[in-house]
């Protein structure tokens, strides 16, 4: 009966962690300020920040309505500079190669790699980096993907 109801509840589209590098942090507080940051936002779980490594990991909530955009746009507002971003993802992979997440208006267009595209309108389950072009456009190099049921 259980797995029956799972069953029928509708699959989500959304970012289930985010990693985003950074730089200019010099001081333990600029760390907490981050970390303080996206804690407030309702859609994350945890936060962690490496400030060795300039690492920000987000880990999400289920049905998070966080965007991309938002965080690079929050870490550039803390007064750091957006690097490198790595994320686990739900969404419809379609034809192209890229990935689409409906419940955000989100589209991440394809990299040079496209193992999305072998799973063609069907929700999976991605990792990889993205890099977020001039116009706000989010390219993204699928490392991996598999069909969520």
């Amino acid at each position: 009966m259980i797995a029956l109801l799972f069953l029928l509840l509708p699959l989500r589209a959304e970012f289930l962690k985010i990693e985003i590098g950074f730089g200019g942090m010099e001081c333990a507080s600029c760390t907490d300020f981050l970390e303080s940051r996206f804690a407030r936002n309702r859609g994350v779980k945890s936060v962690h920040v490496d400030k060795a490594k300039g690492i920000l990991t987000l880990e999400l909530k289920p049905e998070n309505k966080l965007r991309l955009d938002q965080v690079r746009d929050q870490v550039q507002q803390g007064g750091f500079t957006p690097k490198r971003i790595h994320v686990v993802v739900q969404g419809e992979a379609q034809a192209d190669g890229a990935l689409r997440i409906p419940e955000i208006d989100q589209v991440l267009a394809a990299g040079d790699s496209k193992p999305l595209a072998a799973h063609a309108g069907k929700r999976v389950r991605a990792e990889g980096e993205v890099k977020m072009e001039a116009g706000r456009t989010a390219v993204f190099e699928a490392a991996k993907a598999s069909p969520v049921e």
